[in-house]
């Protein structure tokens, strides 16, 4: 396992920024230019997963198709000798979008919303559709070539399509199996929520039109306290009128994000159409805040982040007690907890301070643990709570000491 002072090519590893039950990140510096970079990795038992691997390299590939300024940069990105996948990548300071709803004024997310829409028509160009956009992947940071001396900037492109054109070596690997959702329902797009196959560029055009409907209104078109409930507005419901949440929005505002979040794919416009329109509305945007407005707290809203289980298929429930000592760690083997995993990384990896501090001492033992089944892919449920874990095979940490556990396996 890798630890503070070891080295990956050319960068060597300075501090542990974080770590969950898929792997870790660190901060690290190339000596010789002095550049810094933050490198994630999983760990080797999961790294052999092929799956798992060929997702968490695939930010990197379709990263480097686009090569855009509006994507955090990667420099490198591979295995190690004992399979360990990195992706060695820049190193931003700033502020997440998240942090920011309801404390901008409408011309300010004018601004926000046109960077983003050109750089996704840029990555769209290039083939890549990123499938998962919300305002946790969008870092802003400084840049003093902007109007606003700050860019959005897109991350996590780790479950993006990227067209069979492009794709090159690994292609088939990364092929989307069809139904299967991917994404995080709040802004998941009706044919995301059918886990349809026809996923295309009109998919982020809807996922932006939900993030500027939050940003503009302080909370998001569509929400509720269960999944199917979530799923079925996005399916069917039409979203309230952007004006009766936000009466300082101005009306072609109000009507440019009502056609993004359009049921239909080719009633969306593109996502050059949307840049296009927020230029042209730019001029007349009010600078007034949107700070009255009462946002939904991230706590809230990740009630409802996993895909949908069919609610009529049979399952198969086994309740087993474990002795062992454990706990609640992070993450898991399954795609739903590597998603939260990969999240929390992207998140402790922008919370760092510009100025040097001291490497902090070593942290204290875990206890991890893994589930196997066969066959694979059952679901994982903490009995009592019923929180989902993940799927099988699915590893976790624990601190020693903790109280047992009973979970459910759940198999159609």
């Amino acid at each position: 396992m890798l630890t503070v002072g070891d080295s990956i090519g050319n960068y060597r590893l300075v501090r542990r920024i974080g770590s969950g039950g898929c792997g870790e990140v660190f901060e690290a510096i190339y000596d010789q230019i002095s550049r810094r970079a933050a490198i994630k990795v999983l760990f080797p038992e999961i790294s052999e997963h092929e799956e798992m691997a060929q997702r968490f390299l695939n930010e990197a590939r379709a990263v480097n198709i686009v090569q855009h300024p509006g994507i955090v940069s990667i420099y490198e990105h591979g295995q190690l000798y004992d399979h360990t996948a990195y992706i060695v990548m820049e190193y931003l300071e700033g502020e997440r979008l998240r942090d920011r709803v309801g404390k901008m004024g409408v011309s300010q997310i004018v601004q926000i919303g046109r960077q983003i829409a050109s750089t996704l028509a840029a990555a769209h160009a290039k083939g890549i559709v990123h499938r998962d956009l919300k305002p946790e992947n969008i870092m802003l940071v400084r840049d003093s070539e902007t109007a606003t001396g700050e860019r959005a900037k897109i991350l996590d492109f780790g479950i993006a399509k990227v067209t069979q054109e492009y794709q090159g070596a690994g292609a088939a690997a990364l092929r989307t199996r069809s139904g299967i959702t991917m994404g995080t329902p709040i802004y998941m797009s009706p044919e995301q929520c059918r886990g349809a196959s026809d996923v295309n560029d009109k998919t982020d055009v809807y996922a932006l039109g939900v993030i500027l409907y939050e940003l503009l209104a302080g909370q998001v078109p569509f929400y509720a306290r269960s999944l199917a409930e979530v799923t079925a507005k996005q399916l069917y419901e039409a979203p309230m009128p952007l004006r009766q949440r936000n009466a300082q929005v101005p009306e072609y505002l109000e009507e440019l994000v009502g056609d993004m979040l359009r049921k239909p794919q080719k009633d969306r416009p593109t996502m050059n159409e949307v840049a296009d329109r927020l230029v042209q509305s730019d001029t007349d945007a009010p600078k007034t805040l949107v700070g009255n407005l009462l946002p939904l707290s991230r706590e809230t809203m990740t009630v409802v982040r996993d895909p949908v289980r069919p609610r009529t298929s049979p399952m198969m429930v086994a309740v087993v007690s474990f002795a062992l000592v454990l706990g609640l760690g992070l993450g898991g083997l399954g795609y739903r907890s590597y998603r939260m995993y990969h999240q929390r990384l992207i998140e402790m990896q922008h919370k760092v301070e510009r100025t040097p501090v001291p490497v902090p001492p070593p942290p204290p033992k875990k206890v991890r643990w893994m589930i196997r089944t066969t066959p694979d892919h059952a679901l994982v449920v903490k009995v009592g709570t019923g929180e989902e874990w993940g799927e099988t095979p699915l590893t976790r940490e624990a601190e020693p000491g903790t109280r047992p556990v009973e979970v459910e396996l759940r198999l159609s």
